[in-house]
């Protein structure tokens, strides 16, 4: 399919639902701020400002359309490139063999490059928000050195349901290849990185690397025996679409998202595939991770216990441990208690500060420590 455009339109009828979907948002969050008191705390998050943002986020993800949800997202280069005029940077980009693009944060002849790919289900093209994230990560790991030691590329991957799987696989192959081939950087100056549905691929890809897939536009990734990626990050990954596990009953009323939302995106992002272990890593077969420590050095998984997701990422480092394998490198698993899902994206646009978040804060630890 072609990806998607970069203006969208609603007729009269959707734009009309989708002011019915604000109002019946806004009035669930009023009715959570006047009965939030009489919740048991089990039920709902720590914070009161949460609980009402979080129901609101909840009502309008869950009622609205695709098309009506897309209709308010904006293209990713166009917001890299207004993120840069706002921040006043100067935008520098990668092109990729296909068209694909990949936008440079921080100084692109730092040391090492961290390749981060952005969630949203795979439905939701890159927010400001994750620049913000990036920026401000670069900038304290970078400020105390006298040459830059980090710099990330975002990737701007087609979103579904207009591509679908395993295109965003393709799109994050053929990056890491650009990286090793045209940019020359060693495997172990490489991080992967991603939230959400970017740590599903981040996933997929090291899977591509240890089992390529059978799609034979996907290219190849080969790593000299004893050179492996320096590290990967997973900030809480979404592993598994059957969306059963406990958590997702136990936590529904503390995270911001709901598996209304997760079905339908996962349905737009399949486009009628079926599971496998790139996009599902859950479905992977016993001894699919075998050897995952000698292509990557180092693992960080870090979710929050108020997710809904929390018991597949507990499960997936299960796994992950279990088949590490040699290359003596470390797997980290990390719960950010009272923290929901993707809260370095999701709590950062509703005006947290990064050091009030633990999962933020573990994301920078591990960056500095990898460094």
């Amino acid at each position: 399919m072609a990806p998607r455009p970069k203006q969208l339109s609603l007729g009269l009828t959707e734009k009309m639902g989708f002011v019915l979907i604000i109002s019946a948002s806004i009035c669930k969050s009023v009715v959570a701020l006047f009965t939030g008191v009489f919740t048991g705390k089990q039920h709902r998050p720590a914070s009161y400002f949460r609980h009402v943002v979080y129901t609101a986020m909840r009502s309008a993800s869950g009622l609205a359309t695709t098309s009506q949800e897309q209709w308010s997202y904006v293209d990713t280069t166009e917001t890299y490139i207004k993120w840069c005029k706002s921040n006043r940077v100067e935008p520098s980009t990668e092109t990729l063999s296909d068209g694909t693009r990949a936008h440079w944060t921080g100084n692109r002849n730092a040391n090492t490059v961290l390749l981060y790919f952005h969630g949203g289900g795979f439905n939701a093209t890159g927010r400001p928000e994750y620049l913000d994230f990036l920026s401000s990560a670069l900038e304290s790991l970078n400020q105390h050195s006298d040459s830059p030691r980090l710099a990330a590329l975002f990737l701007a991957y087609d979103v579904a349901p207009y591509s679908t799987y395993p295109t965003q696989l393709r799109q994050a192959a053929l990056l890491l290849t650009h990286v090793l081939q045209t940019l020359h950087f060693r495997p172990s100056h490489i991080l992967l990185g991603g939230d959400s549905a970017g740590a599903n691929l981040t996933l997929a890809l090291l899977g591509h690397i240890l089992h390529p897939h059978p799609d034979p536009t996907i290219p190849r990734i080969e790593l000299s025996e004893g050179e492996a990626l320096k590290g990967a990050l997973l900030i809480s990954p979404w592993v598994d679409f059957s969306h059963t596990a406990p958590s997702f009953k136990r936590n529904g009323g503390k995270d911001c998202i709901s598996v209304a939302t997760l079905n339908r995106w996962s349905r737009n992002y399949l486009g009628g595939a079926p599971a496998d272990p790139w996009n599902q890593p859950l479905a992977a077969p016993q001894g699919w991770w075998s050897g995952l420590g000698a292509c990557v050095q180092n693992v960080l998984v870090v979710g929050g216990s108020d997710e809904i997701m929390i018991d597949d990422i507990l499960r997936l480092g299960e796994v992950l441990r279990r088949e590490w394998g040699g290359g003596g490198g470390e797997l980290e698993v990390v719960v950010a208690e009272g923290e929901a899902h993707d809260v370095v994206l999701i709590d950062r646009a509703i005006g947290y500060r990064p050091e009030d978040l633990r999962m933020d804060r573990e994301v920078r630890r591990w960056l500095k420590e990898n460094l």
